[in-house]
């Protein structure tokens, strides 16, 4: 509740003043939707990261493979 008092130009003060209710909301990005939003897009981005680096790890292990064998075949001649 926001209480104001106020004087006119004579200086007398209004002793009762007026009332207003004022509602402070938060801003959009600390809401219930946003964490759930936030959340959500670091649930994908780490599920994403971990893809991306299993999918590296698997083209490396399969070009150390060819490598290997490679150089097998060149051992056994």
């Amino acid at each position: 509740m926001f209480r104001v008092l106020g004087s006119n130009n004579d200086g007398t003060w209004n002793s009762e003043g007026d009332k207003i209710g004022v509602i402070v909301r938060p801003p959009w990005w600390r809401s219930i939707p946003a964490y759930i939003i936030h959340g959500l897009l670091l649930i994908f981005f780490i599920i994403g990261y971990i893809r991306i680096r299993t999918y590296r790890l698997e083209q490396l292990s399969r070009r150390l493979e060819t490598q290997v064998e490679e150089r097998t075949r060149e051992i056994a001649r």
